[in-house]
C-alpha cells in the first residue's frame, strides 16, 4: 500500500550543484566588474565569495553604494545570457525525486532557462530577484527539507534555517567540509543513495 505521507522536500542549489557553470558564471561576473571599471577578482577569489552568502561577499568587496548600482546590470546580463550544462546524471536524479525546489543566488529567468535546456523538472524556484538570504528562502518553503549544495555559504545558511544539509564536492567550494554539512557526497551516484536514505520517514 502506498504511503499517503508527502515526501520530504529536497532543495537544490543550482550553480555548481546541478549545473557546471563556473566558467559561464565567472565570465558574466567579470563582464559586470569591467563595466564598472573595477579590479576583477581572480577565478579563485570568485569561488571563495560563495564561502558566505554571495551577496554579502559582493557587498563587502565593492561597498554598498557600488553594490546597489551593480545589481540591475547583474540581473540583466544573467537574464539575457546565462546558461550552463547539467553535470552528468543530475537531470535524471532531480527528475526522479517527487518533491524538489531550487534555491539559488542566480536570477529566476536565468534559472528557468538552465533547467529547461537541461530538461529538468522541479517545483518552487526561488532566485535572488526578491530575496538574497537563503535562510529566509528556505524557511519560506515551510517544509521538512534537505538542502543540497556545493558551497560552504549555502551549507551554513541551511544549518541556520534548521534543515539537514548535503555537501557535494564537485562544485565551487574546494573544501565543503569547512561548512560541516550533515552529509558529504563525492559523486552523483553517492548523492542518489544518500537522498534515498534521508528522505524516508
Amino acid at each position: 500500500m502506498q504511503s499517503s505521507k508527502k515526501s520530504k522536500l529536497v532543495i537544490f542549489d543550482l550553480d555548481g550543484t546541478i549545473v557546471d557553470s563556473l566558467e559561464a558564471n565567472y565570465g558574466l561576473f567579470k563582464t559586470v566588474f569591467e563595466q564598472f571599471s573595477l579590479d576583477v577578482p581572480s577565478r579563485n577569489e570568485f569561488r571563495q565569495m560563495f564561502d558566505k552568502n554571495f551577496y554579502i561577499s559582493l557587498k563587502n568587496k565593492v561597498g554598498k553604494k557600488t553594490y546597489d548600482k551593480m545589481i540591475p546590470p547583474f540581473k540583466k546580463i544573467y537574464d539575457d545570457k546565462y546558461n550552463a550544462p547539467a553535470f552528468k546524471g543530475m537531470t535524471h536524479l532531480v527528475n526522479s525525486l517527487p518533491n524538489t525546489a531550487i534555491i539559488s543566488s542566480n536570477f529566476e529567468k536565468a534559472i528557468k532557462r538552465a533547467l529547461k535546456s537541461n530538461h529538468i523538472r522541479t517545483g518552487k524556484i526561488l532566485g535572488a530577484d526578491k530575496e538574497t538570504s537563503k535562510v529566509k528562502k528556505i524557511k519560506s518553503c515551510k517544509a521538512k527539507a534537505i538542502l543540497v549544495s556545493d558551497s560552504i555559504g549555502d551549507i551554513l545558511e541551511g544549518k541556520k534555517a534548521g534543515v539537514k544539509t548535503v555537501g557535494v564536492t564537485w562544485g565551487y567550494s574546494k573544501n565543503i567540509k569547512k561548512g560541516k554539512p550533515n552529509y558529504i557526497v563525492n559523486s552523483v551516484s553517492e548523492l542518489n543513495k544518500c537522498l534515498k536514505t534521508i528522505t524516508k520517514y
